[in-house]
């Protein structure tokens, strides 16, 4: 009859969706327990930047010439994660797991907070600005010499040196919003990070434009020609560039 039949039907529809919901959290917990093991890697490309949010509602973000290294699944101890180049963090609380960023040969230690770690191989120093919470900056292989950071406060690792002071220019953070922020710098420090995030070869023949000090605001968007013609409004300087090698020269 009408109402057997009717029974049968609501009896077989439960059947599948049970089915389904069985396959789905089996499926769910294959796939924690494959990623638990799992590395990505993140590069951002020369002349952009990049947003992602990792499993545990962390929010990063990553500069121009940058690589974050991050599991997919973090484990039941900590959240770690390994920065080269520039990145800013804003970090998910979870006061059962540290959050660790490990960059060269320091290992950058929170619970729930916001800051930037800038550590481009090669410029000589690493440097963290702490905008939010609480941040513990240690060496890997000297961990009693350590530094407790509070809000606007930056740290400037060079070789053991480390040297706190208040954040000068808390401007320069914006480049996560597409921003490259310069106050009162010279042009030497200026060219440093143009190269880095352009990937481009900057030469001056002449020493002296060097210690010519510049207050402004760039595009990330921006061409580095764009960039350097600007520049050259307020010091007049001449500008060659050499598109098969990818070098400019700047002179007097």
């Amino acid at each position: 009859n009408t109402q057997w039949k009717l029974f049968v039907n609501i009896v077989k529809y439960a059947a599948i969706a049970l089915i389904l919901v069985a396959s789905t959290v089996w499926a769910t917990f294959r796939l924690v327990d494959n990623s638990a093991s799992t590395m990505n890697t993140l590069f951002v490309p020369a002349g952009q930047r990049a947003q992602i949010t990792l499993q545990d509602g962390t929010n990063v973000w990553l500069n121009a010439q940058s690589t974050l290294t991050y599991p997919s699944h973090f484990s039941k101890k900590n959240r770690e994660v390994k920065i080269t180049g520039e990145a800013f963090f804003k970090v998910a609380k979870d006061k059962k797991k540290p959050f660790i960023v490990s960059t060269q040969n320091i290992h950058i230690k929170v619970l729930g907070t916001q800051f930037n770690v800038y550590s481009y191989p090669g410029t000589g120093y690493i440097q963290t600005d702490l905008v939010e919470g609480s941040v513990k900056v240690y060496q890997m292989d000297n961990k009693n010499s350590s530094i407790v950071l509070k809000p606007n406060e930056q740290v400037v690792i060079r070789g053991t040196s480390m040297t706190v002071s208040n954040i000068v220019n808390p401007e320069h953070l914006l480049w996560k919003n597409g921003i490259y922020s310069f106050d009162n710098e010279r042009l030497i420090d200026i060219i440093t990070k143009l190269e880095l995030y352009y990937d481009i070869t900057i030469k001056v023949r002449d020493p002296e434009i060097f210690n010519v000090r510049y207050t402004g605001k760039f595009r990330q968007r921006d061409s580095i020609d764009e960039i350097l013609r600007i520049l050259q409004k307020i010091q007049s300087f001449n500008i060659e560039k050499e598109r098969e090698s990818n070098i400019i020269t700047l002179t007097k």
